[in-house]
């Protein structure tokens, strides 16, 4: 038995230390981050300092425990700076009798558990079995007569109390094996001609350690633009920009896309935590641009005397949320006239956003002050109420383009890559 004592949440850079807990049979502590030896006990207390480093990455770290001759007792890992979400969702599945009446056993029914911080509560759920929409009772539901011979895949969707979505997704069955699995990851791919690919062609595009890696299925559902706006940057000055009529006429028919806000005042324990608002359904291109402009109590968001904003910080949540949406994304920043105070620079934040596919747009009122903060060279840096106007363009055209690739087991955004051959594709964090 090993368990992490020691769970990293919020953003992790640098010196932490870790400990775990483990049975008295345990002789060997060996600490794995991202597949190398870092460290290595061979007595209590098992716990030790791990240096994630001067870069804001998605990191994967492991502890295995040995016994006196060196064999494996168990090993635990834990995802950093991914996927940790605000609002957790998880589908568990119970087993059952087959049809056949043979002793094998099967999922026949499960739970969906949500868990929400600061207590937010699920609201409702959506739970699809293959396509299938399923009733949920307090989380519970029954699966329908399906053939064990195939894969079927289990979404849920939770919207709890305070707006916010979350979602999580099973396969199970036929080749992918008789346990239950929840290995399957989401890779957002960007084309260059915006036009969404479907599974087949995509088949041996993404690949780990060269090797390619199957798909289980594709989607271009509506996307994600989570906003972050700066507290500075004061309602009067936004409703008295020009509107951008150019961006009502290069609108795209009338896709419709998820807003939400991450608010830039971190709200306390854990640390790093911020809170996220669903502010609901847009229309591109006007209503997109519209919502930028919504005073703060329209996302939720109530003024918190006498806090300090943490605008890239809060960016960074933003990114990890975008990213855990597993639809086609976008995180749009807006700045006021001052550079924000930061936790960490600037760089560290949009290479962070980099790295786990999610692309960003930064908007301030002029050019001097994104030149203040030093982003005036930035190639997704925008100002002014034309460049108000571009950004929604640009969002309009990334979510457009984005197909989200599933693929069986679980991989981080950094251990994945496409084939040199599919280079007319491009992550999402890389400008297509």
């Amino acid at each position: 038995m090993i368990e992490f004592v020691t769970l990293l949440l919020g953003l992790v850079i640098g010196p932490h230390e870790v400990e775990v807990a483990v049975g008295p049979e345990a002789q060997v502590v060996r600490w794995v981050l991202d597949g190398e030896t870092v460290a290595s006990q061979t007595e209590p207390p098992w716990r030790t300092t791990i240096n994630f480093g001067g870069r804001l990455r998605p990191r994967r770290l492991a502890a295995v425990a040995y016994d006196a001759k060196g064999a494996p007792l168990g090993h635990t890992e834990q995802l950093i700076n991914y996927i940790r979400s605000n609002h957790e969702v998880a589908v568990v599945l119970e087993l059952g009798a087959a049809d056949d009446g043979s002793a094998k056993k099967v999922p026949r029914r499960g739970r969906v558990i949500a868990k929400g911080v600061l207590g937010y509560q699920p609201k409702t759920y959506l739970l699809r079995f293959d396509g299938q929409e399923l009733t949920v009772d307090s989380g519970g539901f029954e699966l329908p007569p399906y053939d064990t011979e195939r894969p079927h895949a289990i979404e849920a969707e939770v919207t709890f109390t305070d707006g916010v979505i979350a979602k999580a997704e099973t396969t199970f069955g036929g080749g992918m094996g008789e346990e239950v699995t929840s290995a399957l990851s989401a890779v957002a791919v960007t084309s260059r001609k915006g036009k969404p690919w479907t599974t087949d062609q995509v088949q041996g595009w993404v690949r780990r350690d060269g090797r390619p890696l199957p798909v289980f299925q594709t989607k271009s559902d509506a996307g994600q633009v989570v906003v972050v706006r700066d507290e500075a940057l004061s309602m009067a000055v936004l409703r008295s920009l020009p509107f951008p009529s150019g961006a009502q006429r290069r609108s795209q028919g009338e896709r419709s896309y998820h807003l939400s806000a991450v608010s830039p005042v971190p709200i306390g324990e854990p640390a790093n935590t911020f809170r996220e608002s669903a502010v609901g359904m847009v229309k591109s291109n006007t209503g997109l641009l519209t919502a930028l402009v919504l005073p703060a109590e329209n996302y939720g968001f109530q003024p918190v005397v006498g806090s300090r904003s943490d605008l890239w910080g809060a960016l960074a949540i933003a990114g990890r949320a975008a990213a855990s949406s597993n639809m086609p994304r976008v995180v749009i920043l807006l700045l006021g006239e001052k550079a924000p105070e930061a936790s960490l620079p600037p760089e560290v934040i949009l290479d962070y956003l980099e790295s786990i596919h999610v692309p960003v747009l930064i908007w301030s009122i002029s050019r001097k002050s994104l030149k203040e903060i030093g982003l005036h060279k930035h190639p997704n840096a925008y100002f002014g109420p034309a460049g108000l106007g571009s950004v929604v363009d640009r969002a309009s055209i990334w979510l457009d383009s984005q197909t989200i690739v599933w693929i069986e087991g679980e991989h981080l955004p950094t251990e994945v890559e496409l084939a040199a051959d599919h280079k007319k594709a491009a992550f999402a964090g890389i400008r297509p």
